[in-house]
């Protein structure tokens, strides 16, 4: 056996050695007096296991709102050099504000250097939990966890709220099957390492001996389509399950330094992500009139092909006409699978206030057209200007794009008469 030797000198009978990877260490010690006259050498074999280097749990945890969709993140900095040279920190979510279970969480964002103590999340209701994960990929033991609900200071308008889980998950599933006794999405299983032997009728389980898939997706069967280009507020809806599907050790096909735990209970290893695309094109088949057969049977409509590139998901504040949705699942272990219990996403229009100059109505009606229009008819409030006694107006035909307005003098005759407008609605179509 050979070995790639380090000499270390120290005077002191202890000697501390910071950063080294798990394996097996063959160490001598020589003591060698004023002289120069070395000892006997005194040898020892050691395994310093992963375990010894597990980081401690992250201190300070704490989330504040930068604005309605990103957060500020902060933790306390730690000084332990397996974290802060090589290492990471894993930042998870749960919609749930009671949550305290690392595994029924989710990544939220990139993990960030180990040397950090700041990061910017999208802001979520629930809880935020952090682990460190050491340079030689060792994580905490257990998770820091903070909680918020956030602030809502401007109204918004629900314009669709996606439930693909309570719709019974009707989209495309590539590489996920739907489980019924779990109740939700879970990733295949991987039948082409099974019977690596050829002798199917051998195996005693099929679900758990074949492990499952890396990865997963589900397309939403629900699109969001706003008949028009809007700035889109999405907030996503995302729940999730662990479980392991290999709890006896002989069970377990892939290689031992690849297992994430041996007792079967911590998932590490599995995620899920929500995902969305948009496009400002909106083409209707033409001929839509023509076509007698129920709607159900029609082909899907064509939306162009600008089609944006997927993008994460979480709180998103996005501009397009259509809005199309995916979760993906990944695994890096066999035996650790995710149940998908719910998903969709709520859509929301802000608030918005369009004031007017100073305009003047004609004699007869006036017709106002918004410079850019709401996605309903707004609230519409008039201010007119120097009015003579007796004179009113009539405010008519309010719409998402304009309104009517007629003066009349004492008279009941059409007048001309200067006033401003202020209109309160949802949404700025493009």
């Amino acid at each position: 056996m050979s070995y790639n030797w380090q000499t270390v000198t120290t005077k002191s009978p202890t000697l501390d050695l910071a950063g080294i990877a798990p394996g097996l260490y063959e160490i001598e010690v020589v003591a060698i007096n004023g002289l120069g006259v070395r000892s006997d050498v005194t040898s020892v074999q050691q395994y310093v296991s992963p375990q010894a280097n597990v980081p401690l749990t992250i201190s300070g945890a704490s989330i504040t709102p930068l604005d309605e969709t990103t957060g500020l993140l902060t933790w306390d900095r730690t000084d332990d050099v397996n974290v802060t040279v090589g290492g990471q920190v894993i930042i998870n979510h749960s919609p749930n504000l009671e949550a305290s279970d690392w595994n029924y969480s989710t990544e939220i964002i990139p993990r960030v250097s180990g040397a950090q103590n700041t990061a910017v999340v999208p802001l979520l209701q629930g809880t935020y939990l952090l682990k460190y994960s050491s340079s030689t990929g060792v994580r905490s033991s257990a998770a820091a966890i903070t909680t918020i609900k956030p602030p809502r200071p401007q109204r918004r308008l629900t314009v669709q709220d996606v439930q693909e889980d309570t719709a019974g998950f009707l989209g495309d599933l590539t590489g996920l099957n739907y489980d019924a006794g779990r109740g939700g999405l879970v990733l295949k299983y991987d039948f082409d390492s099974l019977a690596l032997d050829g002798n199917f009728d051998g195996l005693a389980e099929l679900d758990s001996l074949g492990g499952v898939k890396t990865s997963g997706s589900y397309a939403f069967d629900a699109l969001i389509d706003l008949g028009a280009v809007y700035d889109l507020n999405l907030t996503r809806r995302l729940a999730v399950e662990p479980f392991n599907i290999i709890t006896a050790m002989d069970e377990n096909i892939a290689y031992i330094d690849t297992w994430g735990d041996f007792d079967g209970v911590d998932i590490t290893d599995a995620n899920a992500g929500l995902y969305v695309r948009t496009t400002e094109s909106g083409t209707i088949p033409v001929l839509v009139d023509s076509n007698t057969a129920p709607i159900d049977e029609w082909p899907d409509f064509d939306y162009g092909s600008s089609w944006s590139a997927w993008r994460v998901c979480t709180n998103n504040l996005l501009r397009g006409r259509v809005f199309e949705f995916k979760v993906a699942l990944t695994s890096a272990q066999i035996n650790q699978n995710l149940v998908v219990t719910e998903l969709g996403v709520t859509a929301e229009l802000q608030q918005r206030v369009a004031h007017s100059t100073v305009l003047t109505s004609s004699s007869t009606t006036y017709t106002a057209t918004f410079e850019n229009a709401f996605y309903q008819a707004p609230a519409v409030n008039i201010t007119p200007i120097d009015l003579n006694s007796g004179d009113h107006f009539t405010l008519a035909s309010i719409s998402a794009s304009g309104f009517q307005l007629t003066f009349y003098d004492s008279g009941d005759n059409p007048v001309n008469r200067d006033f401003t407008y202020t209109a309160v609605g949802y949404g700025r179509r493009y």
